[in-house]
């Protein structure tokens, strides 16, 4: 799915039914969310000639099953697999998801930058009504892929980040007024 100096960029689901988005560059794949079940990451990875054994590490942006439905069974089948979150985020996923992971998390706090293999990622916060919920900008050296999930206000630090990006993936909720803003 990665090939020579270019960022590969792929959603593999987006909205209330699930979120899951693929990035990869320099031979590492991630995901921003794994909100989709496994049966259905795995065909969907299959879809872009990935195999969920490949993947690197899972960037979780907030709790709410939508963005972690598929964590724990990746986590199982996958357990070198690094999940990646805030301390609040990490609790509120094994809370929603009624389920540990099978390794530790990779904990971080929010605003900080920290490394997956040829990605380097920095983490933001961004307002949802979650207990601390961020969004990333994944950066490969030559392209800047900012990933910001349930957005509905772009406040200042949304705007600093994601200020200089190549490529914006941003997913919110459908409402008229918010998007006009």
């Amino acid at each position: 799915a990665a090939r020579g100096d270019s960022m590969v960029i792929c959603v593999l689901n987006s909205g209330s039914n699930g979120n899951a988005i693929f990035l990869a560059s320099g031979g590492t794949r991630i995901l921003v969310d794994a909100g989709i079940s496994l049966r259905l990451l795995r065909q969907r990875l299959g879809l872009i000639g990935c195999r969920a054994e490949e993947l690197a590490a899972v960037l979780v942006s907030h709790e709410h099953i939508d963005h972690c439905r598929g964590l724990p069974g990746l986590s199982r089948s996958h357990p070198a697999l690094q999940v990646f979150a805030n301390e609040s985020t990490a609790a509120g996923v094994e809370l929603t998801a009624r389920a540990a992971l099978a390794a530790p998390w990779s904990i971080f706090e929010t605003g900080a930058d920290f490394t997956v293999g040829a990605l380097h990622v920095q983490s933001f916060s961004v307002p949802h009504d979650t207990g601390d919920p961020v969004a990333y900008v994944v950066d490969d050296g030559t392209h800047r892929v900012g990933v910001a999930t349930d957005l509905g206000t772009a406040t200042p630090v949304v705007r600093r980040h994601l200020r200089g990006c190549d490529a914006l993936i941003i997913e919110t909720n459908h409402d008229i007024d918010m998007l006009r803003q």
